[in-house]
Formats: C-alpha cells, sequence, structure tokens
C-alpha cells in the first residue's frame, strides 16, 4: 500500500509538469500558427489562451497540496483494544484515543487534525468487511456524528488548512480568470 501510494503522488507530480508543459508548448504553437503580425483580434485571442492555460496551471498546482494531504491521510491506521481507539500516524507515531474525543462522518473517523478514512477511491473499504462494525461501530457510539458541512467545518478548524486554502485559492483564480477574459471580451 505504502508504494502505491508514493507512486500515486509521484505521478501527480509528473502529471503536473507534463500538463505544464503541454500547455505552454501549446500556447506557442498558437503563436506560432498566428505569424509574426497576426492582427489586433487574434492577438487579443491567444493572450486569452495563454491567460487561461497559465490559470489553469495554477489551479493545476494548487491540488498538489490536496493529493499530498489525501495520500498522508491514507498511511494513517486505526487499532482498538475495545477501550481506546489507537491511532497509528503515517510517521510511525501512536495516538491513545478516548472515543468520546472522536467525531465520523459515514467515510472517515475525525480526530484534531487527524482525517482517517474508512472508504479508499470509487467508495471502497479500506478495511476488511467486518473489522469497521465489529470493533470501531462500538466505540463510535460515543463520538459525535458529523453531517458532512460540520465535518468541514471541522477540518477547517483543526487541519493546517492547507486543503481549504488551495481550494479558496483556486476559486479566487477562476474568479480572477473570469474577469480577465470578461475584460477582453
Amino acid at each position: 500500500m505504502d508504494r502505491s501510494l508514493k507512486w500515486l503522488e509521484q505521478l501527480g507530480f509528473i502529471l503536473f509538469i507534463l500538463m505544464i508543459t503541454g500547455a505552454l508548448l501549446i500556447y506557442l504553437w498558437a503563436r506560432i500558427q498566428a505569424g509574426p503580425n497576426p492582427g489586433e483580434e487574434l492577438d487579443a485571442k491567444l493572450d486569452d489562451l495563454g491567460i487561461i492555460l497559465l490559470f489553469g496551471g495554477v489551479i493545476l498546482g494548487l491540488m498538489i497540496p490536496v493529493l499530498r494531504v489525501s495520500v498522508r491521510a491514507m498511511k494513517h491506521r486505526l487499532g482498538t483494544d475495545g477501550k481506546r481507539v489507537y491511532i497509528r500516524l503515517s510517521d510511525g507515531r501512536e495516538l491513545a484515543v478516548d472515543p468520546s474525543q472522536l467525531a465520523y462522518t459515514n467515510r472517515a473517523i475525525l480526530y484534531r487534525k487527524y482525517t482517517l478514512p474508512l472508504l479508499g477511491g470509487k467508495q471502497q473499504p479500506i478495511y476488511v468487511a467486518g473489522e469497521v462494525e465489529t470493533w470501531l461501530a462500538p466505540l463510535l457510539r460515543q463520538a459525535r456524528m458529523l453531517t458532512p458541512a460540520q465535518a468541514m467545518k471541522h477540518q477547517w478548524k483543526n487541519q493546517d488548512g492547507l486543503i481549504w486554502w488551495s481550494l479558496a485559492a483556486a476559486g479566487a483564480i477562476a474568479v480572477v480568470l473570469i474577469v480577465i477574459t470578461q475584460l477582453n471580451a
């Protein structure tokens, strides 16, 4: 699993570099095809294309922190002795947590700044069938059940905000992109 997650993270970086390089090549190809004096209207359209490709690359780059946090969360593991929940973090540390300090949704267990996913991609369970129901579910009766909105608020408040600031920055860049293209139209 660790090798697969490491491979996924490296693949994300490689795809980012390929996408940025591809966008730059598309822009340069369009400029070359337009010739040395493309005219005012075509020049403005090519500038719009360059801005769109630039902001698209920046938005794609902002997804890298999201990928890193997700990969780190997938490396966390849960365990229990029937009274406490044990969390083994990706760096090897172990935390013993009273179940009343936990919060959970149908997709993850939340403890302070840690998100411990129960489901992976395509809604597939991470743990062996029956493990969560047998061992963790009885302890989660003492934890708080959160709605998706409450879970987002919990994560915003307790995490370093890397994911949320990345999404906010992507939204701001999208707004700037829309404004710039509307001004050039």
